[in-house]
């Protein structure tokens, strides 16, 4: 208990500052992945240190908070003369001097920085436009970005800059309101500052040797020319998550991929509710290849036959029935332990063991806030110790039952 309290009472802080590492000790950053480089830049020059020694957790979604402070440490950290205008920051805050600055340079106004708020790409560009002088450039060409919107010009410039190109060369997106990541956002600075030069430390000899346990799966990272963004090793399973919009220019691929494992006799099942969510599945008489959509994630999950049809349920309704609420168990990995009706809402459970982080828990904590739900407070019994957020007449419990499990509690008024 006393270890998910400490836990739970750092989901309700700022995100902390880790002490420096390399980013080639991180082991969610990999040689090869495309926020490697900018990754390295940025802990390098003292950009970001990561979110704890050994993550740098690119996936999670970037705050208002951070994005300002990585581009004010890139600006160098000019002090700001002014005192300060908000009545939601205060000195102990590590974004307190960005916060400041940023307000000086016209980056933000009001008397509200709300440092928690997800960072959208348009938001992104529009911050690093405006510190660089709100620069005159052309009209952005893309069919999503309109020509009065206000964050057109930066959006325009910073594809002139080439700090990002859209999302779709095919149909001419940039995804204004799509969320950003904090890889994406280191990269989009180390860009801005003009991808300088970076001392890339020798890379250790690695096991290739990740599919030994399923030799007739053909290894689907050397078929696509992908690196996985994350990958787990578990209970005689194997997991590969890859980013989505990589997955998706290369959907062609994706189809020759299980047109192979057809003719390796590991045919189509069908669609599945199963302990990893709603899955495709393609088997034989012994092993399982799924696939999964995590959030902004692409999964291929290998095991065997007998595993799913011991973990299959069909009266679990994967928050089917609360689809507003962010899935704790897509969004980490964990198998679904529970997942009932219960007379004043539903309950989901999981195992919590040792890979459920400091990370973990702001992470979903970000994700119920970007879902619109606002955190309302905390409070505890004898069995549990909980956050609740809420949105309108949903409530949300977050937080311990018992001595080993993770749940979330959804309400309906």
């Amino acid at each position: 208990m006393k270890r998910f309290t400490s836990l739970l009472l750092a989901l309700l802080l700022c995100l902390s500052l880790a002490s420096p590492a390399l980013a080639a000790e991180f082991n969610d950053v990999k040689a090869g992945d495309y926020c490697y480089i900018p990754v390295l830049w940025a802990v390098e020059n003292g950009i970001t240190s990561g979110t704890s020694k050994t993550k740098f957790s690119p996936n999670d979604t970037c705050t208002v908070g951070e994005i300002l402070t990585f581009l004010w440490r890139a600006e160098g950290k000019p002090e700001p003369e002014r005192e300060n205008p908000f009545t939601d920051v205060t000195d102990k805050d590590f974004f307190a001097s960005a916060a400041r600055w940023a307000h000086e340079k016209g980056l933000v106004s009001g008397d509200m920085f709300q440092a928690d708020t997800p960072c959208s790409r348009s938001m992104a560009v529009t911050y690093m436009w405006k510190a660089a002088g709100s620069p005159e450039t052309g009209s952005a060409d893309f069919t999503d970005v309109a020509a009065d919107a206000a964050y057109a010009p930066a959006v325009s410039w910073a594809v002139e800059k080439k700090i990002t190109s859209g999302t779709s060369d095919r149909d001419k997106t940039f995804s204004p309101d799509k969320l950003c990541t904090r890889g994406e956002i280191v990269t989009f600075l180390y860009r801005y500052s003009g991808s300088p030069k970076v001392n890339v430390p020798e890379q250790p000899k690695e096991d290739t040797k990740t599919y030994a346990a399923f030799p007739s799966v053909p290894d689907f990272s050397a078929f696509m020319g992908l690196e996985p963004v994350e990958s787990r090793a578990e209970s005689g399973s194997l997991a590969f998550y890859y980013d989505l919009e990589e997955i998706n220019v290369k959907e062609k691929s994706v189809k020759a991929y299980k047109e192979l494992l057809e003719r390796k006799g590991i045919a189509y099942i069908g669609s599945q509710e199963t302990k990893y969510g709603p899955v495709l599945i393609f088997g034989d008489n012994d092993v399982a290849v799924m696939f999964i959509l995590v959030g902004d994630k692409f999964g291929i999950i290998i095991t065997t036959i007998e595993d799913i049809l011991t973990s299959t349920n069909s009266d679990t309704t994967y928050y089917k029935e609360c689809p507003e609420v962010p899935d704790f168990g897509a969004m980490t990995g964990l198998p679904l332990q529970e997942a009932s009706e219960r007379e004043d809402g539903w309950y989901y459970a999981y195992n919590f063991d040792d890979s459920v982080t400091e990370e973990t828990l702001k992470a979903y904590g970000r994700a119920l806030i970007a879902a619109g739900f606002e955190y309302v407070g905390s409070g505890s019994n004898q069995l549990s110790i909980f956050l609740e957020f809420r949105k309108g007449s949903t409530t949300v419990l977050f937080g311990e039952f018992g001595a080993a499990t993770i749940a979330v509690a959804v309400y309906s008024e």
